[in-house]
């Protein structure tokens, strides 16, 4: 009877140290996603507030959504970011986000939830969420998703695709657009990530506008109707004051 209560007592412990080793934000690191589109999503935690013990507000740095999505002008960064107004972590290893209709949107790390009630769909319908535990491991956490009727019955949806995979040291390796969700289901991919010593001091225009002769430039130009890429162009001769601002 003592052994047994020793291993009950170790796999008890191990599925809380397990759930609480995945976090799926670091302030100061920078991570870059793709979608399938070959757009490019930045996750850059820049304030966090904490609200009430064991539980923190995480706000993502604002970006401009393109022309096509909201009819604004690119600079416009009065719009949240991918992840909603906010992300909410609890001290049970649950994090919320909210979509642009202001609906939440559940994830969990504790993988003793097994299955459980991911965000509302159109219709009263619902998409439930659950882990993949042939896939999971103690460095890998893997979550799909069940769309569901209003009754209970599993539906088609584009959501049934999607994954959502956390690694113990990187986060979020693979996600969606929780903004866009559920009117679109948008793909990320972790394309690159580094903890960059830039931000921690203060820089100079100088260390910013730093061309040389040589350097190429890539621009494209934006229509509402069509896309036209312009050709690179060489930096052929260099007159910047430490000041230039080029747009």
């Amino acid at each position: 009877m003592r052994q047994f209560s020793l291993i009950l007592l170790g796999v008890l412990l191990h599925t809380v140290v397990f759930a609480q080793d995945f976090k799926l934000f670091s302030p100061g690191r920078e991570q870059l996603f793709r979608t399938t589109g070959d757009l490019f999503y930045m996750l850059h935690i820049d304030s966090v507030k904490v609200q009430n013990p064991g539980e923190s507000r995480y706000y993502n740095y604002k970006y401009g959504h393109d022309i096509f999505d909201t009819l604004r002008f690119c600079d416009n960064l009065s719009t949240d970011s991918w992840l909603g107004k906010y992300a909410v972590s609890k001290a049970n290893g649950s994090y919320l986000f909210y979509n642009k209709e202001g609906d939440s949107l559940l994830i969990h790390t504790d993988t003793t939830y097994g299955v459980w009630r991911f965000g509302t769909l159109t219709g009263q319908n619902f998409a439930e969420a659950f882990f993949d535990k042939s896939q999971s491991n103690d460095t890998l956490l893997v979550i799909g998703f069940q769309a569901k009727s209003k009754m209970g019955d599993p539906i088609d949806h584009p959501v049934n695709k999607e994954q959502i995979i956390i690694g113990k040291q990187n986060g979020f390796l693979r996600t969606i657009d929780f903004y866009s969700f559920p009117e679109k289901c948008y793909s990320l991919v972790l394309s690159g990530s580094t903890d960059p010593a830039e931000g921690l001091t203060d820089f100079r225009s100088d260390e910013i506008y730093d061309y040389e002769v040589g350097d190429i430039f890539h621009r494209k130009q934006e229509d509402i109707f069509y896309s036209l890429f312009v050709p690179c162009c060489r930096l052929s001769f260099r007159n910047l004051s430490p000041t230039a601002h080029l747009c």
